[in-house]
């Protein structure tokens, strides 16, 4: 969610973005996460529908080009360093990619998971969990191959 005091740190360009996204969409729901993309011409964010369901969005900051790219109980979203592809988590639905333009839609993992960074274009770090355990993973796109690094207190080599 963005207070007052965040949106007056963020900018006037961020609040202008939000409120375009507020008036394009009609919400009355919570934008709760936001990353821009291409200098500035693009926006990524997510929104509450619920408190159990989210919708990942990108558009253009003009307005146009909006495109829904994944909806469900969205934990995390992290844009790839090329701004191709962006890596988006579901509670219950695992770690998925897909591309900015809302195709190719691919599921990495079936687990759940809280948190995701790009390593590199095709490397992909997260963290996954269930009631026993967390882990921290490496997803390496090219060979899509999965290791585990770190899990319950114990490093994995």
């Amino acid at each position: 969610m963005f207070s007052q005091k965040k949106l007056v740190k963020l900018g006037t360009e961020v609040v202008l973005v939000l409120l375009l996204i507020q008036g394009v969409f009609g919400l009355d729901s919570t934008v709760r996460e936001m990353e821009s993309l291409s200098q500035g011409e693009k926006v990524i964010f997510l929104y509450d529908v619920s408190d159990t369901e989210q919708v990942l969005v990108a558009m253009n900051t003009d307005g146009s080009g909006k495109v829904e790219l994944e909806k469900g109980d969205i934990t995390a979203f992290k844009v790839s360093p090329d701004e191709r592809k962006v890596a988006c988590g579901l509670r219950k639905d695992g770690l998925w990619i897909v591309n900015l333009d809302g195709s190719g839609r691919q599921q990495l993992s079936r687990e759940n998971v809280c948190e995701i960074e790009w390593i590199k274009d095709s490397e992909i770090v997260y963290v996954s969990f269930d009631e026993k355990n967390t882990k921290i993973n490496v997803y390496n796109l090219a060979t899509n191959t999965n290791r585990v690094i770190f899990e319950g207190g114990v490093w994995k080599e």
